[in-house]
């Protein structure tokens, strides 16, 4: 029996993860590592057959699904091979040394992690012409080496964007407690919303929130009547949304990501911005429904504060709360900074 980890929304976009799924033999359980892909299963129309917002971290489905199956083959389409065998190193390094075998699948390369279950995959790599790789080991170092960045991409720590990339494999490093960066051209506005974190231990990417060809499909969640907050770390809100009728999002880029991914679920927003996009999503799907609301530059950290504490009392959710009442209010707390108001 086979399991299958896809590793974000590349494979599903492309084809790539369907035409393995294919090849393989007995494949009992497939899910979706990490928040973005859940948007690629749902256009895909896959919901129903890839478990989506189960795992954020593929080295933790690759461990559950070791216990479970023969074999565990990752679907992966990565940038640049270097980047591709650099997660495999990492999850290689994670998971338990016991299971089922595991290797991952990429464009023209497999790598195995794991022996095992190799008459079960096999096949499928001889009849896509795979070679294989060597897994490298795992890097020890005090300082974070990114793999796989092309100069330009914006860099992402734990779903914020914290500055581009100006060359190949920038670092981060922490030195007398205090953040290092090589590589990166920092928007200090936006890394003062992630704060201080260890290189070593948060969650890092690069590029676009989706790079691949795609049409955006919407499924519909009824009894939805809470109302969430989403600000900085738009990605987030796929794993807050069960429940949602409206969503608040600060921030350019987060009302951006997030009013694409909430489509998926059918959640209008109420986006404040002020005009500081990066760039990161080409997507310019949003719910019916919403209302964006642009600030004066440089002011909507200071009106989504104001919403957060007199609207959500400090939190990121309210119960119940009535989607066309919560408009008026934001547009209240807006008006001091408000330049203009745009609703789909």
């Amino acid at each position: 029996m086979i399991g299958i980890v896809i590793h974000g929304p590349e494979p599903v976009d492309s084809g790539y993860f369907q035409k393995i799924e294919s090849l393989l033999p007995t494949v009992e359980r497939i899910v979706m590592a990490g928040t973005t892909g859940a948007t690629a299963v749902i256009d895909a129309g896959l919901q129903d057959k890839v478990e989506i917002l189960r795992y954020e971290c593929i080295s933790d489905a690759v461990a559950d699904l070791m216990f479970e199956y023969e074999a565990v083959v990752i679907v992966n389409q990565g940038k640049t091979m270097e980047g591709s065998l650099h997660l495999a190193s990492v999850v290689s390094s994670r998971i338990p040394s016991e299971g089922g075998g595991v290797v991952l699948f990429d464009n023209g390369f497999f790598a195995v992690l794991r022996e095992g279950g190799e008459e079960l995959r096999s096949p499928a790599a001889s009849k896509l012409a795979l070679s294989p790789k060597t897994v490298p080991p795992v890097e020890k170092s005090s300082v974070r080496v990114i793999h796989g960045v092309i100069p330009g991409e914006s860099i992402w720590v734990n779903g914020n964007v914290i500055g581009r990339a100006v060359k190949p494999n920038p670092r981060i490093w922490k030195e007398n407690d205090v953040l290092h960066f090589d590589g990166i051209e920092i928007r200090e506005s936006a890394l003062a919303h992630v704060g201080d974190f260890n290189p070593l231990e948060v969650k890092i990417r690069s590029g676009k929130v989706r790079r691949t060809p795609f049409t955006p499909r919407a499924i519909s969640l009824s009894g939805c009547k809470d109302i969430i907050m989403v600000d900085h770390d738009a990605e987030r809100c796929l794993r807050q949304c069960s429940g949602a009728a409206l969503a608040v999002t600060v921030g350019d880029d987060t009302t951006h990501v997030a009013g694409a991914l909430l489509y998926r679920f059918s959640v209008p927003i109420i986006g404040i911005v002020d005009g500081d996009e990066d760039g990161i999503c080409d997507e310019k799907t949003i719910m019916p429904r919403s209302v964006i609301i642009r600030v004066a530059p440089g002011t909507d950290d200071i009106v989504g504060n104001k919403v957060r504490a007199e609207i959500f009392g400090g939190k990121e959710r309210i119960d119940e709360g009535i989607p066309d009442e919560i408009v008026i209010k934001v547009m209240e707390i807006a008006e001091p900074y408000l330049i203009s108001v745009k609703q789909w």
